[in-house]
């Protein structure tokens, strides 16, 4: 498959990957990955920026980890 440039925003910061696959997948991911880092920096101003993606990581791996659980179970 073909990689295709996309330009992702991330909490304030633009990114140029090149994405296998549809790029609005990845668009939405970022879009997902932004709304995270901007809803925990609203809760906590004083964070920074690294500690804030290193929590969005966590929540995200965390969602990741129960959906696996989910679908193992099936």
């Amino acid at each position: 498959m073909e990689r295709q440039p996309v330009r992702i925003t991330i909490f304030h910061q633009t990114f140029s990957l090149l994405a296998e696959g549809d790029p609005a997948d990845f668009e939405r991911a970022a879009e997902t990955v932004d709304a995270l880092m901007q809803l925990l920096a609203a809760q906590s101003p004083t964070t920074d920026t690294t500690r804030i993606a290193m929590l969005a990581c966590l929540h995200l791996a965390d969602r990741l980890h129960s959906i696996n659980s989910i679908v193992e179970d099936v």
